[in-house]
C-alpha cells in the first residue's frame, strides 16, 4: 500500500513538473495589449528613453523656442534644403525665412509648431535616413494595409472621443485614437467620418483629430550629427 501511494506521489511530481507554465503568457499579454502600430488606431510614444539621442534635449529647446516666440533661434535649428512646401516646390532655409517671417505667419507658426510637440512624434526613416517626425500621426508605417486616399485620412489623437449622430446630441460610439476617414467636411468644426476598421459612422469634433494632409514636421541629423528641420510642410 504504501508502495503504490508513493509511486502515485511520483507521477503526481512528473506531471506537475511537464504541464506547461501559464504565469508568463498572462504576463505577455500585458504588454501586447495596445500596440503601437497597427491599421485601426495610432497610439502616440510616450515611451521618450526609446527616442534617439539627442531628441529629448531638441524637444526642450523648441519647447522653449516657442515660447519665447523666437524666429531667429528657430532658423538656426532649420536644414539648409529644408523642405517648404512639397506641393509648390519650395526648398530650401531662406525660402522658409521668407514665408514665415511676418508676424501674421509666425503667430501660425508658433500654433503648429506647439500643437505637433504636444501630440508627440516618434521614429521613422526620411530617405534612408534615421528621422523623427512629429506629430507621430504623420507617419507611413502606421497606415500599412489602409485602403483609403492619404489626404482624406485622419486620427483620433485622444482616448473617449464621442463619435455623435449628425444632431451632436446622441453618442453613437467611443472612439480611442482610430485612424478615420474624412467623407464630409460641410459642418462647421465637426467632419463626417467613417473608421477605416468597423466603417463606423459618425461626426467627430475637429480639435480631436489631426489629418493626414496637414503639417508633418521631419527633423534628421546634419553632417555635424545636429538635429535639423528637414521638412516643414503640408502634403
Amino acid at each position: 500500500m504504501i508502495l503504490q501511494l508513493t509511486n502515485i506521489f511520483c507521477l503526481l511530481l512528473i506531471c506537475s513538473a511537464l504541464a506547461p507554465d501559464n504565469s508568463n503568457q498572462k504576463t505577455s499579454k500585458s504588454f501586447t495589449e495596445f500596440p503601437l502600430e497597427s491599421s485601426c488606431k495610432i497610439f502616440p510614444n510616450k515611451d521618450t528613453l526609446s527616442f534617439p539621442e539627442g531628441i529629448n534635449s531638441y524637444i526642450s529647446q523648441l519647447n522653449e523656442i516657442i515660447k519665447t516666440k523666437d524666429f531667429n533661434k528657430l532658423l538656426e535649428k532649420v536644414d539648409p534644403d529644408v523642405t517648404v512646401s512639397y506641393g509648390e516646390a519650395i526648398y530650401g532655409k531662406s525660402k522658409f525665412e521668407a514665408t514665415w517671417s511676418a508676424a501674421n505667419n509666425q503667430e501660425l507658426l508658433w500654433q503648429i509648431l506647439g500643437q505637433m510637440i504636444i501630440l508627440g512624434g516618434d521614429t521613422d526613416q526620411y530617405k534612408n535616413k534615421e528621422a523623427f517626425v512629429f506629430p507621430y500621426t504623420q507617419i507611413d508605417r502606421f497606415y500599412k494595409g489602409v485602403q483609403s486616399d492619404w489626404l482624406n485620412l485622419a486620427v483620433v489623437t485622444e482616448a473617449a472621443v464621442d463619435l455623435v449622430d449628425n444632431t451632436h446630441q446622441e453618442i453613437l460610439d467611443t472612439l480611442n485614437y482610430e485612424i478615420v476617414e474624412i467623407i464630409d467636411r460641410s459642418v462647421t468644426g465637426w467632419p463626417k467620418v467613417k473608421t477605416v476598421c468597423g466603417h463606423q459612422i459618425g461626426w467627430v469634433a475637429e480639435n480631436k483629430l489631426y489629418s493626414c494632409a496637414d503639417y508633418t514636421l521631419v527633423l534628421v541629423r546634419d553632417k555635424k550629427k545636429m538635429w535639423k528641420i528637414k521638412v516643414f510642410s503640408t502634403e
